[in-house]
Formats: structure tokens, C-alpha cells, sequence
């Protein structure tokens, strides 16, 4: 009898090694590992419904993360005492959304990881410190490139307008870049406004077309108007880099969608939190091609029939 229990015994421990542990081997690998579950805090510059699009491309990318939101509506003093309540709080990491937001946690975050988006120029926000990463709402200048190249194949030399305190790092980048799709960047640089109008002068005659950077030294209602009038009256256009400089006479813009950067967000949550030590912590969205047909009439221009088909919006 105890001959037969012995042996009934070691038969259930040589199934459960030769049928059940393979099984269970097999299911560890092929079922995906569920994200950790991470509590985010969300520093809101204002009420945009801009932010709210991108929210949910966070919550779709990082379904584990548990975001809470604050708004600092605007007011430097509301942000400020925003900033102690999440540090008491002792969240996971910290999202700001927005350039007031972006650089508040910046200057008075230091220990817990800071992720940016909503913000155009993160160069000029001095947002390159240890413990901050994010998305940049512009696409990444080899994208920007392409685009350009894609509605005007003579492209040659391109005119770019800058404030060296803004967007040196910036023009950098593209200077890195130009050279691998034959453009040259002719650059200026001023200081304030009123050194546009010279700025644009000195190089007018020689470029194929001027391209804008999301630099607020450069970037006005007043001074696109004056920009505008001056390169359509020598008819070179504009490239800039929002739908609404398209609208107002640009003639091409690749511009960030709101729900796609936040994907772009939310997988830089996850690399963030799960220790990933090889994310960028400067990501580029992919962005939406938007065009003027009458602007490229106006300038001797015919969008070629690849790009109306990729375009979001042709004004």
C-alpha cells in the first residue's frame, strides 16, 4: 500500500515538471508585463482645451499612471503655492503642461523627475537641467526639413530670423541637420523686434524662402504682418511652424497635434518611471502637414499632389 502512495506521489511531481511548469514557463513569457501603477501630478499653466486633447493621448499611452491635476490658472503666486502642495504630496514624477508651468517646476523642482509638453521652444525656458525631460511642440527639424523640401524641391537656402538667447541651441540642431537635404541656413541674429526689419533686409534677396522658429523675440502679430507683406511682395515664402501662422499667410507649417503629443508624453512616462536609462530627454512629435493654396499661387508655387494628399488642412 505505501508502495502505491510513493508511486502516485513521484507520478504528480513528474506531471507537474514535465506538463504544468513548462505551462506556466510559457504564460510569463508570452503574457505582456502590466505596467506599475505610479501617481502623476499634473501642473496646469491655465484652462486650454488643448490640454485636455493631449490628457487623454497620456491616459491612452500610460493607462497605470493615476494622473491629478492642478491648475495654477494663470497666476504665478496660485502656481507657486501649487508647487508646495505637490511636493508634499511626494508624487512619482511631475507633468507640466504649458510654458508657465514648465518653467515654474523647473526652477522649484529638484528631486522628483519633471515631464514637459505644450511648450514650443523648450530652449528658451532653459528646461536642459538633470531632472527634466519632455515634448517639444514642434517637430523635430529633419521632419521640418523634409516638409519644406517636399512643396519646394528648389530649396537651397533658407532664411532664419533668431534671438541667440532664445533659440541658439535650436538653430543648432538644424544646422546639424540642413546640410542632409542640400539647405544651407542663412541666418541673422537679433535682439529685439525692432532688428527685423534690418535683419530682413540683409538677407531677402538671397534666400529661396524664410522659415520662422517659435522664438517670441522674432514671432509677433506685428512683425509676421510686416514679414508677410515683405517676402509676398518678393514672392519667397514663409515656413512656419503652427496651423495658425498658416491661416494668417505661412504657406506650410508641420505642426504638433495635441493628442499625439500626448502619446508622446505618456511613453516618456513610462520610460521615466520604469528606470529606462536610454530615453531622450528631448522628444520631437510627429506632426501635421497644413498649407495655403493662395499663398503658394501668390508666390509662383504648385503644391505638388503628394502633399495635398498628406496635408491635415490646405487654407
Amino acid at each position: 500500500m505505501k508502495i502505491q502512495v510513493m508511486v502516485k506521489s513521484m507520478e504528480k511531481r513528474i506531471f507537474a515538471r514535465v506538463y504544468i511548469f513548462p505551462v506556466l514557463i510559457l504564460l510569463i513569457l508570452i503574457c505582456p508585463l502590466q505596467a506599475v501603477s505610479a501617481e502623476v501630478a499634473v501642473f496646469l499653466s491655465g484652462d486650454m482645451e488643448a490640454y485636455q486633447t493631449a490628457l487623454a493621448g497620456v491616459r491612452k499611452s500610460a493607462p497605470g499612471v493615476e494622473l491629478t491635476e492642478f491648475n495654477m490658472k494663470d497666476n504665478l503666486e496660485t502656481g507657486k503655492n501649487l508647487i508646495i502642495t505637490i511636493r508634499d504630496k511626494r508624487p512619482s514624477a511631475i507633468l507640466a503642461m504649458g510654458a508657465r508651468a514648465a518653467k515654474l517646476a523647473r526652477e522649484e523642482i529638484y528631486d522628483l523627475p519633471v515631464i514637459y509638453c505644450m511648450v514650443f521652444n523648450p530652449f528658451e525656458l532653459g528646461l536642459e537641467v538633470g531632472n527634466v525631460s519632455g515634448v517639444a511642440m514642434i517637430a523635430s527639424p529633419d521632419a521640418q526639413f523634409e516638409s519644406f523640401k517636399a512643396v519646394l524641391p528648389s530649396l537651397k537656402r533658407l532664411g532664419v530670423l533668431y534671438d541667440p538667447s532664445k533659440s541658439s541651441r535650436w538653430v543648432e540642431g538644424a544646422k546639424r541637420a540642413a546640410p542632409r537635404y542640400g539647405i544651407e541656413l542663412v541666418e541673422r541674429r537679433i535682439t529685439s523686434a525692432e532688428g527685423v526689419s534690418q535683419a530682413l533686409k540683409e538677407i531677402i534677396s538671397n534666400i529661396d524662402a524664410l522659415w520662422l522658429l517659435p522664438d517670441t523675440t522674432v514671432v509677433s502679430k506685428e512683425v509676421f504682418s510686416y514679414l508677410l507683406n515683405v517676402t509676398l511682395d518678393k514672392q519667397k515664402p514663409i515656413f512656419a511652424f503652427s496651423e495658425g501662422l498658416v491661416k494668417s499667410g505661412a504657406l506650410l507649417a508641420l505642426s504638433p497635434d495635441y493628442r499625439e503629443t500626448g502619446a508622446k508624453v505618456g511613453e516618456l512616462i513610462n520610460a521615466v518611471l520604469s528606470g529606462d536609462s536610454n530615453y531622450s530627454p528631448l522628444v520631437y512629435p510627429p506632426g501635421k502637414l497644413y498649407v495655403n493654396s493662395k499663398t503658394a499661387e501668390a508666390v509662383g508655387i504648385r503644391i505638388p499632389g503628394a502633399v495635398r494628399q498628406k496635408a491635415a488642412a490646405i487654407y
